[in-house]
């Protein structure tokens, strides 16, 4: 029914946990990103960009439909399979506030992961770079104050007792900040910290953790 090619520890997470919450057929590809095979012509054939995640939906009546970006993915599962409780219910507030957190995610807190990472790709100076990373850590920082702030009142996720894909999405996002050793980052609040790790261990979660073979870095 789906093809999702995706890696390990990488933006196809979010998506590949939402695909075993539906409890659909799929087929997860793992792409070869030490040998570049994202960067091939037959990759680049899927996604012009080079970038993981890609999803083959199979269920188009005339032919497969490709997306990629991670959030529309995410969604795409979310809206053809209502019975897997990924997001709240249309026209919903709750709907809304989910809504706001996968823009908040996808085009805050993780363009300055990225920026933070690969500093090299944003600047013709090199010099610069210790200078730039520095700016996004505080911006990340405060991004991850941000979120703690919303879990402070106890509640279980985000949206309260209920996980939606947008729980997968931050908890793949506090990985990847934990691994970057980001200062003053998720697991230095501690109602995020606990948040984690109700998050991780649910069991969509530990199916992907399993299928893609890591464990996540706290």
């Amino acid at each position: 029914m789906y093809k999702l090619y995706g890696a390990k520890n990488v933006a196809s997470f979010t998506p590949h946990i939402c695909l075993i919450k539906t409890e659909a057929d799929f087929e997860f590809i793992q792409v070869d990103m030490y040998n570049k095979e994202h960067l091939g012509e037959e990759y680049l054939s899927l996604n012009p960009n080079g970038r993981i995640p890609v999803l083959i939906d199979n269920t188009v009546k005339d032919e497969p439909l490709v997306l990629y970006e991670t959030a529309a993915i995410s969604l795409h599962i979310a809206d053809h399979h209502p019975q897997a409780n990924l997001l709240p219910p249309l026209r919903s507030d709750a709907r809304s506030h989910a809504y706001k957190w996968l823009m908040y995610f996808t085009n805050t807190i993780q363009t300055y992961l990225l920026v933070y990472y690969y500093a090299d790709r944003y600047t013709s100076d090199s010099k610069s770079i210790p200078a730039n990373q520095a700016a996004m850590e505080k911006h990340i920082s405060t991004a991850f104050n941000i979120v703690a702030e919303e879990l402070k009142d106890k509640r279980s996720f985000l949206l309260g007792d209920t996980p939606y894909l947008i729980d997968y999405f931050l908890l793949m996002l506090s990985d990847w900040a934990h691994e970057f050793k980001i200062q003053n980052g998720p697991l230095s609040h501690g109602a995020l910290k606990n948040y984690l790790e109700r998050v991780k261990v649910l069991p969509e979660v530990q199916a992907a953790l399993k299928e893609e073979g890591f464990s996540p870095s706290f």
